[in-house]
């Protein structure tokens, strides 16, 4: 029996009809051991850089967060109890900063 090609397991993962039989490859690797053991390496590659993805965007929401203003800040504004170089400095962020307003 011919071996499925890479493209086709990772059409396989990524569950792409229009580049695989579907039906037709779940029969095959159900009994091919070599397709099977490059189906299980191409799905933990493909969940590695999914979870890279997914690290990728916390960093970047946590880098946000780092520059978004910090409970003090709010506080103290709220009440007036800045200088004027703090006040303009807490304006300046809220104008910019989705994520504080």
């Amino acid at each position: 029996m011919k071996h499925l090609t890479e493209e086709q397991i990772f059409a396989f993962v990524n569950k792409d009809e229009e580049h695989v039989n579907l039906r037709k490859a779940t029969r095959h690797l159900d009994s091919c051991l070599g397709c099977t053991k490059l189906l299980r390496e191409i799905a933990a590659l493909n969940l590695l850089l999914v979870l890279n993805k997914i690290q990728r965007k916390q960093e970047e929401a946590w880098a946000l967060l780092r520059n978004c203003l910090s409970d003090y800040a709010v506080t103290n504004y709220a009440s007036g109890q800045l200088s004027e170089e703090q006040k303009k400095e807490v304006e300046k962020h809220l104008q910019e900063c989705a994520l504080c307003r």
